[in-house]
């Protein structure tokens, strides 16, 4: 994925920490290191019970979870609840190299915050991250 830049975009990125959570190896890597090149704290979940665990047990505060919506084991909006009880203030943008569709009103209705559509560039996605959080650190 080509990132778009030379620059983290997000001023202060460092003070905010995601959980991002994909099955692919290749993809959870690639993401994980444009977010931490950007500033980001980053924690990778490959499963959706590790990410689950991840959530339920970590003493960092994650801020955003980026979540592959077809994650195998539990579907999207199970994932985001369980997600949503660990960590209420925790956002969760969706992730896919597919639509949204038909799984928009479960995923969205279970707490999901938005969606961003893979590949995607890392000042897209820092711009999204901008945006769900606020604009503040966290």
């Amino acid at each position: 994925m080509d990132t778009g830049q030379s620059e983290p975009p997000v001023a202060g990125g460092n003070h905010i920490t995601i959980l991002v959570i994909d099955d692919d190896p290749l993809v959870l890597s690639t993401i994980g290191k444009m977010l931490t090149l950007a500033g980001y704290g980053v924690i990778v979940a490959q499963s959706a019970s590790q990410a689950l665990n991840i959530a339920r047990t970590t003493e960092e505060n994650v801020d955003l979870a980026l979540l592959d919506l077809t994650i195998p084991g539990l579907p999207a909006e199970r994932v985001v609840a369980g997600l949503k009880e660990s960590s209420p203030q925790m956002r969760v943008l969706l992730t896919s190299g597919y639509p949204l569709g038909d799984a928009a009103p479960q995923v969205l209705s279970a707490g999901a915050d938005g969606f961003i559509q893979k590949p995607f560039a890392l000042d897209k996605l820092a711009g999204k991250i901008d945006e769900l959080l606020g604009g503040e650190p966290g």
